[in-house]
């Protein structure tokens, strides 16, 4: 997500060359159940809890944040790997007041392991999202993200 949020700043919208790519980013730490879903267009999916409450921090940040709920808060914080500012008690539909939490970035220098660099990420596709037919501010991102391998070397993943 933190990558993410470093490349997107830089990022230009082709049709839009003036206009600043936002991008909300919402956390949540849970069990959650995965399948491919279609016989016509197949998609992978998400179900669960996790992936709704995911969603509501996504929903309720601010643009060019990661909002985070509790559990991820501690699952971090247990690791000692970010830094993290609370944000306060937000409404959550369906869970409630939920005291909740800004991911800031990392922190420098807390093991070997943490020293890697961050993934690298590389913008596949650019389109806009236009339901409407007229313009759109809405675009579509395939991004492909490289992992470091212990020899030095990347392997994408997309």
């Amino acid at each position: 997500a933190l990558t993410l949020l470093e490349h997107i700043k830089t990022f230009k919208i082709r049709h839009l060359p003036d206009t600043k790519c936002n991008l909300r980013i919402g956390l949540h730490t849970g069990p959650c159940c995965a399948g491919v879903v279609g016989l016509a267009m197949p998609r992978y999916c998400l179900f669960g809890d996790t992936v709704n409450m995911a969603s509501r921090m996504e929903s309720n940040g601010l643009p060019l944040k990661i909002h985070c709920s509790p559990e991820t808060y501690e699952a971090l914080s247990s690791r000692g790997t970010h830094t993290i500012e609370p944000r306060g008690l937000m409404e959550i539909k369906g869970k409630g007041e939920v005291f909740t939490y800004w991911v800031t970035g990392r922190v420098q220098n807390t093991s070997k392991r943490n020293n890697a660099p961050p993934p690298a990420l590389r913008i596949l596709q650019s389109s806009p999202i236009n339901s409407n037919g007229g313009s759109s501010e809405n675009v579509k991102l395939v991004f492909e993200q490289s992992l470091p391998e212990p020899n030095g070397d990347s392997r994408p993943l997309v």
